[in-house]
């Protein structure tokens, strides 16, 4: 279970960052006097006396569904991806995590890796409540949306749009966010103040996965005492064939079995080691690892397909410096999709732990042009020589970037 909590809340976190309006141009901490539908609407909660969202949208083609609670500094997730169901409680400083089909739990310490992570979802409920708080002037269009026709109040952040969506009873239906062609609709399914103190305990019937383990270790001491001698006959009459079946099979079990744990959050990670590109990684064990030379290409959806990233490292042209670099790669961009553009490539950086990446990222439509494929490309200075980065991924795919950044933040080039 320890697998699905850095994957679950990276796939949470997609649904709050299209929230973080920050700032609109506007005045923060001024009372609106206007009467727009949404200011109205947000400055009734606050998360100090208790509130309640939930949202869904497509990613990747699939469902995900969140119902957030909130009070005070406590927090409860019910979020469902595709067939799959987790329960997320913050209370005290401690994450726990339910798994409502087997009727199990972990707890684990929430460590500086797992808090970027909750704020992500917390700043989304805070840039929301924001609105409510700051003298903006909404523009009242209408739209369309499954054949029927809604009110909207529109405002523009920077290089996006935001429509707020309401239904003919004034009620909150869906937020949408336009990025150059690039549209994602979010659908609310609640929006109010009906939060209670129990929800931030453990239910019932839930037994903690350590409580569990212990209970099928004992099962287990009882049941291998009795069956030692024959065991250790069995063990030592095979010894030579199973020496030489692990010799053998060394260079597949290291990159398998080569975990660490990702820090104390209980999340375990494989090295990938590249010995023809002569660097290292980490990423999430899930993660599936394929590998063509220097090239090493890290698939995010247990497919090998769309979303992945790769990583590949450059030798330095002498003077080139990063700028060029990225200047000629926006032209080679261009001239290979040409028409398909959707959105053309911009500078972007990325900040890692102890340095800054450079890149550029663009869109385009695959060739039936029926999907828009993102790309964020970055380019890594080692010295000595460059680290190529390219994640490919869907719009709104924040487990993905995810990856990707910690991959990068854990890049170790191999002494050669």
């Amino acid at each position: 279970m320890k697998k699905f909590i850095k994957k679950y809340l990276s796939g949470v976190m997609v649904l709050f960052l299209s929230f973080c309006l920050v700032a609109c141009g506007s005045t923060a901490g001024k009372k609106s006097v206007s009467t727009f539908k949404t200011q109205e609407l947000f400055s009734k909660y606050s998360k100090d006396k208790g509130i309640h969202m939930g949202i869904s949208m497509k990613n990747n083609g699939t469902d995900i569904s969140v119902d957030i609670y909130q009070l005070g500094e406590k927090m409860y997730l019910d979020a469902t991806s595709g067939e799959e169901r987790f329960l997320y409680i913050v209370k005290d400083d401690i994450l726990t995590v339910l798994d409502p089909v087997n009727k199990v739990y972990e707890q684990i310490e929430i460590t500086d890796d797992v808090e970027k992570q909750l704020k992500t979802v917390t700043s989304g409920i805070d840039n929301i409540l924001e609105i409510g708080q700051m003298d903006i002037k909404y523009e009242k269009r209408t739209v369309k949306l499954d054949g029927m026709e809604y009110d909207t109040e529109e405002v523009v952040n920077g290089d996006s749009t935001i429509k707020f969506v309401y239904n003919d009873d004034g009620k909150l239906v869906y937020v949408i966010r336009m990025d150059g062609t690039t549209e994602t609709d979010i659908k609310i399914t609640a929006f109010d103040g009906d939060v209670k103190e129990s929800q931030f305990d453990i239910p019932d019937g839930y037994t903690s996965t350590s409580e569990a383990d212990t209970s099928i270790s004992s099962t287990s001491t009882e049941k291998n005492n009795s069956s030692s001698d024959t065991s250790t006959e069995k063990n030592n009459s095979s010894s030579d064939t199973s020496t030489e079946k692990n010799n053998s099979s060394s260079d597949t079990s290291t990159e398998k079995n080569n975990s660490i744990s990702g820090n104390s959050t209980g999340i375990t990670d494989k090295e990938v080691i590249n010995e023809e590109g002569g660097y290292s990684f980490k990423t999430a064990d899930y993660n599936i690892i394929s590998k063509n030379g220097e090239v090493t290409t890290v698939y995010t959806n247990s497919k090998e397909q769309v979303p992945y990233f790769n990583v590949v490292t450059l030798k330095k042209g002498s003077g080139d410096t990063i700028d060029e670099h990225l200047d000629r790669l926006s032209e080679a961009v261009m001239d290979k999709y040409k028409n398909r553009i959707a959105s053309p490539p911009v500078k972007v950086s990325a900040q890692l732990t102890e340095r800054t990446a450079y890149g550029i990222e663009y869109s385009y439509s695959t060739e039936d042009g029926k999907n828009t494929i993102k790309v964020s490309h970055y380019v890594d200075d080692l010295g000595d020589a460059w680290a190529s980065w390219a994640a490919v991924y869907y719009p709104g795919d924040a487990v993905t970037l995810s990856e990707l950044q910690e991959a990068m933040d854990s890049l170790t080039i191999q002494a050669k």
